[in-house]
């Protein structure tokens, strides 16, 4: 559950299953953590089904992670748009007991 997000798209927020009262958060150092929801510009997301890319609404940035692969301990941050494996998400949808 630690590991599960849910996306609302009222208003365009994705939020810890863990921790459902926050919301991804990009800092200026573009890294990501999960804080109050607070409705602020860069807490907000779209996904692109065709890129599979989230990027933040206000930065133009994508979640991206370091190096294509992702290690145990390592940071996930925003980078500028392109076309690396490291911003590729498959969306994978929980059972119905999530109700998200």
């Amino acid at each position: 559950m630690a590991q599960q997000f849910y996306y609302d798209d009222v208003d365009n927020t994705i939020h810890s299953m863990l921790h459902p009262e926050g919301a991804i958060f990009e800092g200026f150092n573009r890294n990501l953590i999960v804080y109050k929801n607070l409705h602020l510009p860069n807490q907000r997301w779209e996904y692109h089904s065709v890129t599979k890319q989230w990027t933040n609404i206000s930065s133009g940035r994508a979640i991206d992670i370091k190096d294509d692969h992702f290690h145990e301990h390592q940071n996930i941050l925003t980078k500028d748009i392109d076309d690396t494996p490291g911003q590729k998400w498959d969306v994978t949808y929980c059972d119905g007991s999530h109700h998200h």
